[in-house]
């Protein structure tokens, strides 16, 4: 595992593909974290619909799915805004959550699902990209520093072909086939805010 220096407009201009941004997921996230810090009450609606998407379903989590995806996405920006970025990634939290069927790779961050103990018996999950900076884990980090304009970060580039991980391509299209014409104006609009972002020097 090779950990690199890396600026944030390289690790996002790194994960266009044809023009197209292929991690929209991530400015899904980006959004949501952003509404929540302007206004606590925000239900957090385009999130909980793409992660169910995703695979987080009833069947697989019981019921209360929706409030357990809010209550730890709170916990996540909660550590975030106390305690910053930390590109100390072998610290991180990681997850016991085994790999599950219906869950792509690379769909979550697998650090924001901590379980109660974590800390003391687990290793933290890296901020991991291919050598190419296509991102495998870490969309809700990448979101963040984003989000904060975090300009320089440390993550785990790993070579071309990441063994077991496939890529999903999580690009307008995918979203177009599952979301309202409501909320993909509002994912429009982020992602020419990311291109306009990603224009100015």
């Amino acid at each position: 595992m090779r950990k690199v220096k890396v600026e944030l407009k390289h690790l996002l201009t790194s994960n266009f593909i044809n023009n197209k941004f292929n991690r929209i997921d991530v400015l899904v996230i980006k959004h949501s974290i952003e509404q929540y810090l302007k206004d606590e009450k925000y239900d957090f609606d385009m999130y909980i619909k793409m992660q169910r998407y995703r695979g987080y379903s009833e069947e697989m989590y019981g019921s209360h799915i929706s409030e357990i995806l809010i209550e730890r996405i709170k916990k996540l920006i909660k550590s975030f805004e106390e305690k910053g970025f930390d590109d100390n990634f072998d610290e991180v939290l990681s997850s016991k959550a085994k790999r599950v069927s219906g869950i792509e790779d690379g769909s979550i961050d697998r650090t924001w699902l901590e379980h109660k103990h974590a800390r003391a018996k687990n290793k933290g999950q890296p901020f991991k990209f291919t050598s190419e900076f296509k991102l495998v884990n870490g969309a809700h980090r990448l979101a963040y520093i984003y989000l904060k304009k975090i300009t320089t970060v440390s993550v785990s580039s790993e070579v071309p072909t990441y063994d077991g991980v496939q890529i999903i391509p999580y690009d307008i299209e995918w979203f177009e086939k599952r979301f309202s014409t409501n909320d993909l104006e509002i994912i429009n609009n982020e992602v020419d805010e990311l291109k306009k972002y990603l224009k100015n020097d």
